[in-house]
């Protein structure tokens, strides 16, 4: 590889660009983005050797091998028209999440044999240039979606590119890759809904409307989910309240390693108490009720840092009378 196009410089085009100028000695990269921020962010880090607006898509034309890196939207509508650009010697890959559509956009492309479709899984907490590390797709996978319809040639060339990060090759077909992968949406260490069943067990009607709102999640916030059959017949309300009360509990941690001096414990499985709240509290309830100051304290401290909500019906009780024999007469405690 003597020269990489790059379009996309947040986490994983910055990352993708970092690890070809580790593999390729005197490597020419190319970076395209729309933001001048990143644009100049990844200039004075010296991951690219030039940086210019996606509008200059011409840039590209000898490259050999050009890197999409933006959400899918973005990759349909650009697809089309870097392949008109390019040389017939340049490969071209995308990082989309999803791949049906992309593979249906340059299906009938005059150049659809110098395009090979990809979902790498890796990721981080975090984003924009900055963030890129050159060990991203280390030991991570590299799924290939209609590998066989990309020229030969190139198609070598691709694996070696991905075996030289070190990145294990999977292969699959692009409709039963959105069917079990779409749900895993832009890997992340945020949000799990748990459960023994896989999700690909779910209905398909069932799938459509969960993959709608991680989906959702996804676009208002630019932070992976993952949804498991848990959430099966959930509604969005607490299916959404469980995302941004991980997506609080990820921000705490991350906050605790930066100030935290080794060695120092950052989390520790929740005890009982605090799943029980953690998994039954929504709109519903107006009262946790605890006769036991240790563990009010201990729920109170927990509460306070991630679910302001339970926080504000959180009650010590300190009644002589033991808690459980109030019976009914409990709904009327202050």
């Amino acid at each position: 590889m003597r020269k990489v196009g790059v379009i996309g410089l947040g986490l994983i085009g910055g990352s993708f660009a970092i690890s070809m100028r580790e593999q390729y000695e005197g490597v020419e990269l190319i970076g395209l983005d729309v933001s001048e921020s990143h644009r100049n962010q990844a200039l004075d880090l010296g991951w690219i050797d030039a940086a210019y607006d996606v509008k200059e898509l011409n840039m590209l034309k000898t490259c050999d091998m050009v890197f999409l890196a933006v959400p899918v939207t973005v990759i349909c509508e650009l697809i089309g028209k870097v392949l008109d650009i390019v040389d017939d010697h340049t490969l071209v890959v995308d990082a989309g999440s999803t791949k049906q559509e992309i593979c249906r956009v340059v299906k009938d492309h005059p150049k659809r044999a110098q395009f090979l479709a990809c979902h790498p899984i890796a990721g981080t907490e975090f984003s924009g240039p900055k963030a890129a590390i050159k060990e991203l797709f280390a030991q991570k996978i590299q799924i290939l979606c209609e590998f066989d319809k990309t020229r030969a040639d190139l198609a070598h060339n691709a694996l070696a590119v991905f075996e030289g990060m070190q990145m294990e090759i999977r292969y699959m077909d692009p409709v039963m890759h959105d069917k079990h992968l779409a749900y895993v949406s832009h890997l992340s260490h945020i949000s799990s809904f748990m459960l023994g069943k896989t999700v690909m067990q779910l209905e398909p009607d069932e799938k459509n409307r969960l993959t709608q709102i991680a989906n959702k999640l996804y676009d208002e916030n630019k932070i992976g989910v993952i949804v498991r059959t848990s959430a099966q017949g959930i509604s969005k309300e607490p299916i959404s309240r469980d995302f941004y009360q991980l997506k609080k509990i990820w921000g705490n941690l991350c906050q605790k390693i930066k100030s935290s001096r080794p060695s120092s414990l950052i989390y520790s499985e929740l005890d009982l108490t605090k799943k029980i709240v953690r998994d039954f509290f929504d709109s519903g309830v107006s009262s946790i009720i605890v006769d036991n100051y240790s563990t009010y304290q201990e729920l109170r401290s927990y509460l306070s840092e991630n679910m302001s909500e339970a926080f504000k019906c959180l009650k010590l009780y300190n009644d002589r009378l033991p808690l459980l024999t109030l019976g009914s007469h409990l709904t009327d405690y202050p």
